[in-house]
């Protein structure tokens, strides 16, 4: 049984490395079917959060909010920002500024999230608050 999940994580590894091949090539649909199916041979972290980022890419919002909360839920910690990054895309700010939130208490250092949590607050109109978050991100 073990070796068998090793086999198949392995095998998961190898269409993740396809599919970083095919996103360098520009290659964003052969990207996709790789993750894709790196994530039904054996669901990881890696695969899911790749997978929201490619559909962010393509601007495909919904999608990529739906793989980054599996990623999240496995416990990858960036990918609550990256479903920020989403959300405000969508213009779903009090949404977006959870996920900030949330990436900041898991990673107080990540300044992307700062920065990202700035430019969300600027958006509902918390300027004084947007100031600090740009602050920070600065420094981090």
């Amino acid at each position: 049984m073990i070796k068998a999940i090793f086999d198949r994580s392995i095998i998961s590894r190898s269409w993740i490395h396809r599919g970083d091949l095919s996103l360098r090539e520009g290659k964003m649909d052969s990207a996709c079917r790789f993750y894709d199916r790196a994530n039904r041979i054996s669901p990881n972290v890696e695969a899911l959060r790749k997978m929201g980022i490619l559909m962010g890419l393509c601007g495909q919002y919904p999608s990529a909010i739906g793989y980054l909360e599996k990623a999240a839920i496995q416990g990858d910690r960036e990918a609550r920002r990256l479903m920020g990054y989403n959300l405000f895309r969508l213009r779903r700010y009090e949404e977006a500024l959870v996920c900030f939130e949330a990436t900041i208490l898991a990673l107080p250092g990540d300044g992307l999230a700062w920065y990202w949590r700035g430019l969300t607050l600027i958006e509902l109109g918390r300027i004084s608050e947007a100031e600090e978050s740009f602050n920070r991100s600065r420094r981090e």
